[in-house]
């Protein structure tokens, strides 16, 4: 639309707006119990994911893991159809466009009180996309335990002995 003050003049115009052929978002990351846990205990990851893309995602794999622990655990979503399909309601009674998994990783035992990064990686479009998120949990380390000292007292009385006699000694440890 263009005017001036004697003319207005109007046109109409079509705009194709394309949206990308594979596009997972990952919403929402949540920690059960939550971002704080004790070594030794199980910490539950949930992973919201949406497909924005026009194309359907089969095979999705999620992954979570905290390297400078060692640890991590994956999951698949077998399926997420696209929002389009989902408002058309072109799809069976199970496909929807979003999902939630969970998954489950043991803090060691050993592990020392800090912060440690947890990475979500969500692999999917046979492997050609890779979308990944990074949390910070705290872990409370078990306490340390203090070094203990040894002592060895042996009786210090002088015994001798002929070959084949027994002796006795008293040692407290």
């Amino acid at each position: 639309e263009a005017a001036d003050s004697q003319d207005e003049e109007q046109r109409e115009y079509d705009l194709h707006i394309d949206e990308p052929r594979h596009n997972l978002r990952l919403f929402d990351v949540l920690f059960n119990p939550s971002s704080t846990i004790g070594a030794g205990q199980p910490l539950f990851v949930t992973a919201r994911i949406e497909n924005l893309g026009e194309k359907k995602e089969e095979d999705i794999r999620v992954t979570a893991s905290v390297s400078a622990l060692g640890i991590q655990a994956s999951n698949y979503i077998g399926r997420l159809i696209t929002e389009l399909d989902e408002e058309d309601e072109q799809f069976s009674f199970q496909d929807r466009s979003s999902a939630q998994i969970d998954l489950l990783l043991r803090i060691p035992e050993d592990a020392v009180s800090g912060s440690y990064q947890v990475e979500i990686a969500v692999d999917y479009n046979d492997g050609y996309n890779i979308l990944t998120e990074t949390r910070t949990i705290n872990v409370v380390g078990a306490p340390e335990v203090s070094e203990v000292e040894t002592i060895l007292n042996a009786e210090s009385t002088t015994k001798r002995a002929a070959i084949g006699e027994e002796i006795t000694y008293r040692l407290m440890i």
